[in-house]
């Protein structure tokens, strides 16, 4: 029973299926009733039969001998992305609504509800595989983004409510605003700010994090500060996602905050940024290579190598790594390294896509 695009109308299948049931119980010695998945595996384990045993991986699945199902493995891979941006943003919710200790779900739920629907929706076999049309993709993304903002608008409260917890009183948070293009180095809230804003970075995991952070910004004299007052160590740079071979954001910042942020496990911590800082205190420059309109300008044409404490990786004159050497035991292990890419098959009734992966030839 089942398959795609079957069994549309819902009513009629159901009924014609109630009365297959009622005639078969009626007219034969078989029991037949709708079951479930559970109900089957423990039936089957209930008729003690031996099964022999598979060790190897069920995947790739081969429909035919050219049809292997692992194109949908890379097909768009921006949602696969936004899928997974929006689980952690579910859970992470989920945790600190925990730590708030909030006893009165009932408002709660309903915006949270939103995140989670659209979340359990992306993981149809259409949706996290990359595999339906644009404009039921673009739905899809609708909803999560919809989620987003339903549980952005309850993360003040929540806050707020640790805060309180945790020392004894009402503090009243600002605005909180979750920045969702920091992957292009724009966020409207700390561009557009002219006195500074707060920065509250969250751990959900069960280890301290030490992670570098990047926020865009629109000026330089800026300064940072950790929550008890102290000075960061930190510095800005030219935004590098500036790239004249494709099109750009317009919102994306001239600057760049960075800094290393040490994050407490399932905790928060907390950073002030101000603008228009003293010299005295402004975050550095650290001078950066910005990406041209002819990229192979910023390459070099002989042959360079980096390294650390432990290997070096040296680069051949056309800056792909030609050999890697361990310092510890001083032995260099020659390397070529190539970009190549597949040809998707075209034809005989079965095309490369996003369900199948069928290269020209063979791999």
């Amino acid at each position: 029973m089942g398959d795609d695009f079957q069994y549309e109308n819902a009513e009629q299948n159901f009924r014609n299926m109630d009365n297959g049931i009622k005639l078969v119980r009626n007219m034969t010695n078989y029991r037949i009733f709708y079951s479930t998945p559970a109900c089957y595996t423990k039936a089957v384990l209930a008729a003690g039969v031996n099964w022999t045993n598979k060790n190897a991986d069920f995947f790739p699945y081969g429909s035919d001998s050219n049809a292997y199902w692992t194109g949908y493995f890379t097909s768009k891979p921006a949602f696969k992305g936004l899928i997974r941006q929006s689980s952690n943003i579910l859970n992470t919710f989920r945790q600190i609504n925990t730590f708030a200790s909030n006893n009165d779900l009932g408002e709660w739920t309903s915006p949270e509800e939103i995140l989670e629907r659209a979340c359990a929706l992306s993981q149809h076999h259409d949706a996290v595989t990359g595999t339906s049309k644009e404009h039921v993709t673009q739905n899809y993304e609708y909803r999560l983004l919809l989620g987003w903002s339903a549980v952005e608008s309850l993360s003040q409260i929540t806050m707020e409510q640790i805060s309180r917890r945790l020392k004894g009183n009402a503090v009243s948070f600002p605005v909180q605003t979750f920045c969702r293009q920091l992957n292009e180095s724009a966020c409207d809230f700390t561009t557009n700010s002219n006195s500074g804003f707060t920065v509250i970075l969250y751990n959900g995991n069960s280890q301290p994090a030490h992670q570098l952070i990047r926020i865009p910004v629109s000026q330089q004299t800026v300064s940072l500060q950790d929550a008890s007052g102290n000075q960061v160590s930190s510095a800005w740079t030219m935004a590098t996602f500036k790239n004249g071979n494709q099109i750009n954001n317009p919102k994306i910042s001239t600057y760049q905050l960075q800094f290393v942020a040490d994050i407490p496990a399932n905790g928060f911590t907390t950073y002030f940024v101000k603008a228009g800082a003293k010299d005295s205190e402004a975050v550095p420059f650290v001078e950066t290579t910005e990406v041209k309109s002819h990229p192979k300008s910023v390459f070099s044409d002989r042959a360079t190598s980096l390294s650390n404490d432990l290997i070096t990786v040296n680069f051949d004159s056309n800056n792909l790594v030609s050999s890697i050497t361990d310092k510890k035991s001083g032995k260099t292990y020659p390397l070529k390294q190539h970009f190549m890419y597949y040809e998707g098959h075209d034809n005989n009734g079965r095309a490369s896509g996003a369900y199948i992966f069928r290269p020209q030839d063979n791999t």
